[in-house]
């Protein structure tokens, strides 16, 4: 694979139109807004000044983006670059225990309609992106993530999967998987296309959505990190150390090894880029472009 360097921040995300590119170093409450064309820094999103921002995610219609904190996130217009709501002290429970070092998970739905924010302490929250009102809360939900079509909300519990239907914000399915021992998913993902979920734990689980059945597990990777997707879900990068990434190949109910590409430390973030011919990787300051 060929690959470019240059030099971001320690985050990045690329609006799907491919105009934008939101970076943020971690350390800092702000995340930069700059042009992809040009390089230009256009807009500079400011957190409290002890908030460091820890996720910044474009929407996929590419009129917002959400930023996450310790102690709070923002959803922010991209058009007139203004915070359109902003949830402080993300609660723990409902006698508004708070819990001050943990960052929420973001997530934006795919219909434009909705954000949710995971995290293990507070459980799963779903907010309106039109006004920023909490229109469904489950307790003790750990992680959570919308269908392709933005039809369909996900949490997981434990060993428990809730099926959420968006329509009508209402529980349409409860799946149980029974194990010898417990074991604390760390992710559970619906592939881009909707057609597979993909579970983290002690292993990687790739299940088809269509059967429900199971199709490979791969144990020699562990679940530290997320699944990374190409919008096509064709390819997922997974990470089985802080210094390396896998692609692999998504297709016809099978999952296949491509190759891997390693950090000199640790990698930051990798994402594709929205076409999914490139995967970029940031390391400290320094990112690199990778052909696909």
């Amino acid at each position: 694979m060929g690959s470019e360097k240059g030099y971001f921040g320690n985050i990045i995300d690329i609006s799907p139109n491919g105009e934008y590119l939101a970076t943020t170093t971690v350390v800092q409450p702000v995340s930069n807004v700059f042009s992809m064309k040009t390089g230009e820094l256009l807009w500079t999103i400011k957190h409290h000044e002890n908030d460091e921002i820890s996720a910044v995610l474009f929407s996929k219609d590419g009129k917002y983006i959400a930023t996450s904190g310790n102690n709070e996130f923002k959803l922010w217009s991209v058009d007139d670059r203004k915070c359109m709501w902003s949830v402080d002290n993300f609660s723990i429970d409902r006698d508004e225990r708070i819990d001050h070092g943990q960052a929420a998970e973001i997530r934006l739905c795919p219909n434009g309609k909705y954000l949710c924010a995971t995290n293990s302490y507070s459980g799963s929250r779903l907010f309106s992106i039109e006004n920023g009102e909490c229109v469904l809360e489950v307790k003790n939900s750990t992680i959570s993530d919308f269908s392709s079509d933005g039809t369909h909300f996900v949490t997981v519990c434990e060993n428990e999967i809730l099926l959420w239907s968006l329509e009508h914000i209402e529980k349409v399915g409860l799946y149980k998987q029974k194990l010898d021992k417990p074991e604390r998913y760390r992710s559970e993902l619906f592939t881009p296309d909707g057609k597979y979920v993909m579970r983290s734990g002690r292993g990687i689980e790739l299940w088809s959505v269509e059967s429900g059945k199971l199709i490979d597990t791969l144990y020699d990777i562990s679940g530290m990190y997320q699944p990374i997707f190409s919008q096509d879900g064709k390819y997922v990068i997974l990470r089985p150390y802080i210094n390396s990434a896998a692609l692999w190949n998504i297709e016809n109910d099978s999952i296949s090894y491509i190759g891997n590409i390693y950090a000199e430390y640790m990698f930051n973030t990798l994402l594709f880029t929205f076409d999914g011919n490139h995967i970029v990787t940031v390391e400290d300051a320094e990112s690199t472009i990778y052909s696909n």
